[in-house]
């Protein structure tokens, strides 16, 4: 059989699949700012006076300290601000030791055969290595993002406003802790002055039975004269 004829009856060997790449890992700015989205206690500007109570809920429950269901804000916001020292950061350094989030692994590539039998591995080898390569670099790019921005937050820090937040939020405890003082008084007053009107109600009752006995005892009196007089 000639060559032209052998060549008939080879085919060529199919294209190797290229496999899709991998999502982009997000940086750890877009990370962090979901994670405060989700919990707000994390944010330093987090003050839980201002926040409503589903939110100082579901604080408490994340940060795994246990309360009461029908516990009052007051009561909520005590409660935070006793733990949150300790359980704050703890719950902050367990929370960055989870990133970078694993992002979904690509199908590893099963290799086309060829026509010696051997498999095309090499390549999926090679194109591992190099996203390794380029995802330390990410990180490396995002932990300098983050210093960075700790510089830039330091350097923006005016000392002045922030003594004014600080004094903002303690005339706030101030004045909850005045107003909670003054509905105690009300309350016993409240309370006085209900016992007073009952002995008020008592006494009139008693006055008007003296009146009715008056009445009678006069009555009593003008028939015994009219009697006596008309004996005369």
């Amino acid at each position: 059989m000639s060559p032209t004829q052998l060549h008939q009856f080879t085919y060529p060997s199919p294209p190797s699949p290229t496999p899709d790449p991998p999502p982009p890992s997000p940086t750890f700015e877009d990370w962090w700012s979901t994670q405060v989205k989700q919990h707000p206690f994390l944010s330093p500007t987090f003050d839980p006076w201002r926040a409503t109570v589903p939110v100082l809920r579901r604080s408490l429950v994340a940060l795994g300290f246990p309360m009461t269901p029908g516990a009052r804000k007051p009561a909520l916001v005590r409660a935070f601000e006793h733990n949150a020292p300790l359980l704050v950061p703890q719950f902050e350094a367990n929370l960055k030791a989870c990133f970078p989030p694993s992002p979904p692994q690509a199908l590893r590539p099963r290799g086309v055969k060829r026509a010696r039998g051997a498999r095309d591995a090499d390549e999926a080898e090679r194109r591992g290595e190099g996203d390794e390569t380029k995802r330390r670099e990410d990180d490396d790019e995002a932990a300098r993002a983050r210093l960075q921005l700790k510089r830039q937050k330091l350097a923006a820090l005016d000392r002045d406003e922030l003594d004014d937040l600080v004094q903002f939020r303690d005339d706030m405890r101030t004045a909850e802790r005045r107003l909670e003082a003054s509905m105690g008084e009300f309350e016993s007053v409240r309370w006085k002055v209900q016992r007073l009107l009952g002995e008020l109600n008592k006494g009139l009752a008693a006055l008007d039975d003296a009146r009715a006995k008056c009445a009678e005892w006069r009555e009593s009196m003008t028939d015994d004269l009219r009697l006596w007089l008309s004996m005369q």
